[in-house]
């Protein structure tokens, strides 16, 4: 008997404890929502430019376990042409909070570690009864979220699978459909916020030519170090097309991996590096409206790109790509590596900046300022050998850069390429019979006599070129290397005058 009225004891004042704790973290989430939900939409504000955010509380009801809020949250956009303010109401529902430190509906979900704060949302039928039909008369989306009390936050929000036409979403000119997935963000006490998104499938059909559809689709985000950007990830494990506007068919990705990030510089969104890597790219066949060209396979894919504004509010950046194999029909044609480099573009050429909220567009600089292009390298291997290009161009004021460009700009330009007649051949005799498995030594011959013509009839003349290089190969040859401050202009190690040079260059330019 003495026992069972210790137990009940006990329990009464674990009872009264849990009571008085949940009372008191309710009073405390209370007195501090306001506070919250300002921080949050300053810090949303503070770290980009796309848009304001305004989040609300119209209503505040607290019992002794839970609250229920009523909240508004609704973005801004501004038009730099017009200065206009665009208003899009995103969220306009309850919420429930559960008080801590062990909230019931965070047990319920199998968390069990101390809360301050639980919350769970549903969007209800009210809110859009075309996702609730679409969704199977269920909230279309459903959320719940943990505030510990080191102030970190974790929500997800959860969406059903739907399928939907025009005659369901005006919006839409085809078919749509999204598998279930979710939208998980994390914040610290200094509020970083990470977050990743995660669909399974994601399609649209606008119709049988035109149609893009996506496998295990994922998205994160994350500040920088330095705290200047976004550090970002995307991801598929495959993603299908057909394009006809483009003239591709039967378009296949496996493995895409696109990361990198973006700097956040005053009102403006700056692309600082991205590196992209595939596995494996399919294309049926490209139905151009002069050739129709086989399939086509890349194997092996990668494509590295660096960006970032100079002293003088240019661009300097460099590309790199690599293919591990490229094939064409049934003829695998090579490996290739290509490495550029190039310093002093005009931002807005390059398409800076991505996003801009200022009214008018900075210029660049007011001085001139050099443009300078390095081909690092080009390679293309195949069984046959290697061709190979490097080049320099540095032109003065990039401000005049256009594709006519004076050859008073020419500050330096270097050129040196080797296309192996041999080399080429094989390639010009897999283009030839792509749907052969091999090509013949008699097909091979036959090319390798045709560009020897070529050289004879028409490029015998040309004062670029010369047809074999140190080793007796024959082929495509040339090293051009001109400095404005020198009086000669070396080709193939031979000294022209500039005069002659420029006189050459302008009957072999279009």
């Amino acid at each position: 008997m003495k026992k069972s009225r210790l137990a009940l004891g006990i329990v009464t004042l674990l009872s009264l404890g849990y009571i008085s704790a949940s009372w008191y973290t309710g009073n405390v989430i209370e007195k501090n929502f306001d506070h919250l939900l300002q921080e949050t939409t300053q810090k949303i504000n503070d770290n980009q430019h796309l848009f304001s955010i305004e989040i609300s509380k119209n209503h505040y009801e607290r019992s002794l376990f839970s609250t229920t809020s009523h909240l508004t949250v609704t973005l801004t956009f501004i038009d730099p042409n017009n200065a206009k303010e665009h208003h899009q109401k995103i969220f306009d529902d309850n919420i429930s909070i559960y008080h801590g430190p062990f909230p019931i509906a965070a047990l319920a979900k199998g968390s069990f570690t101390p809360k301050m704060a639980w919350f769970e949302y549903e969007m209800e039928e009210q809110t859009s009864p075309i996702l609730w039909k679409l969704s199977g008369n269920k909230p279309f989306i459903t959320a719940h979220g943990g505030l510990s009390y080191g102030n970190y936050l974790t929500v997800k929000l959860m969406n059903k699978a739907i399928s939907a036409t025009k005659s369901e979403l005006d919006a839409l000119e085809g078919k749509l459909d999204i598998s279930e997935g979710d939208f998980i963000v994390e914040a610290n006490p200094k509020q970083t916020f990470v977050s990743t998104a995660k669909f399974d499938k994601l399609n649209y059909m606008l119709n049988n030519n035109n149609y893009i559809s996506l496998d295990s689709f994922n998205i994160s985000t994350a500040p920088t170090p330095d705290g200047s950007g976004v550090n970002y990830k995307i991801s598929a494990e495959k993603i299908q097309a057909n394009i006809l506007e483009y003239y591709i068919s039967g378009l296949e990705i496996q493995n895409f991996e696109n990361n990198g990030n973006y700097t956040l510089n005053n009102k403006d969104i700056l692309p600082a590096n991205s590196k992209t890597s595939i596995d494996k790219i399919k294309i049926n066949s490209t139905n151009l409206p002069f050739i129709k060209l086989p399939a086509v396979e890349i194997d092996n894919l990668s494509i590295t790109q660096d960006n970032y504004l100079n002293s003088q509010n240019s661009i300097n950046g460099l590309i790199n790509t690599n293919i591990g194999s490229l094939s064409m029909g049934k003829q695998n044609l090579g490996a290739g590596v290509l490495s550029l480099n190039y310093e002093g573009i005009e931002k807005t050429f390059m398409g800076y900046p991505i996003f801009s909220s200022s009214e008018k567009e900075e210029s660049a600089t007011n001085s001139p300022v050099d443009f300078k292009f390095s081909l690092d390298n080009f390679n293309w291997h195949n069984d046959e050998g290697d061709i190979q290009a490097k080049a320099y161009i540095e032109l003065l004021d990039n401000k005049k850069l256009t594709l006519n460009t004076d050859f008073n700009q020419l500050k330096t330009f270097k050129l040196k390429f080797d296309v192996p007649f041999k080399v080429l051949a094989r390639l010009l005799t897999q283009f030839q019979y792509y749907s052969d498995e091999n090509i013949s030594p008699e097909e091979f011959k036959k090319t390798y006599r045709n560009l020897t013509l070529m050289e004879i009839i028409f490029l015998r003349k040309n004062p670029f070129l010369v047809f074999s290089n140190n080793d007796n190969d024959k082929g495509f040859y040339t090293d051009i290397d001109y400095d404005q401050n020198r009086e000669e202009v070396l080709i193939n190690g031979k000294e022209i005058s500039k005069h002659d040079f420029f006189n050459n260059l302008n009957k072999r330019l279009p």
